[in-house]
């Protein structure tokens, strides 16, 4: 077996202490707070323009006549009985009995519509009204319409 020959100077070898990685250096108590608050905030503002982003979609029914004052009786007799806030079955069954428009015979249903695909009237009363609320009548080319949101798609 061949020996090793040893050298004859070894060089000390200087240690020098890097920080680990992947860990952060410490930080005080107070640098960590305002880091978290920061994070809360951004997360808090993060939600609420989510939630607040606009509407893309709305989903409605509505009934449609051509006479206002029959409209009115409609939209009294609705409101009497259920407030502004019909339930969608309810409606349903005021669109079957007095609508003048096609969709009568699915309770008043339109399903989901974008900005453009209605009247302006139409559209603009219900992107603005809440879900699960009724219009007050809203006068078209088409006649006199009562709508009930059903929902609003973002």
């Amino acid at each position: 077996m061949a020996k090793k020959k040893k050298s004859k100077k070894e060089e000390p070898v200087e240690e020098t202490k890097e920080p680990k990685k992947g860990k952060k250096a410490k930080k005080g108590w107070k640098e960590q707070l305002a880091e978290e608050e920061e994070a809360a905030k951004k997360k808090k503002q993060a939600e609420e323009d989510f939630l607040n982003r606009p509407t893309k979609f709305v989903v409605a029914r509505h009934i449609l006549m051509s006479d206002k004052d029959k409209a009115q009786e409609v939209y009294d007799e609705i409101f009497e009985e259920h407030k502004d806030n019909p339930t969608s079955a309810a409606f349903g069954k005021f669109a079957k009995a007095h609508s003048e428009c096609d969709s009568s015979t699915k309770g008043g249903k339109l399903g989901a519509f974008g900005r453009g695909k209605m009247a302006e009237e139409f559209e603009e009363a219900a992107f603005n009204t809440e879900p699960g609320k009724m219009t007050t009548i809203v006068h078209t080319e088409f006649g006199y319409h009562i709508i009930l949101v059903e929902e609003h798609k973002k």
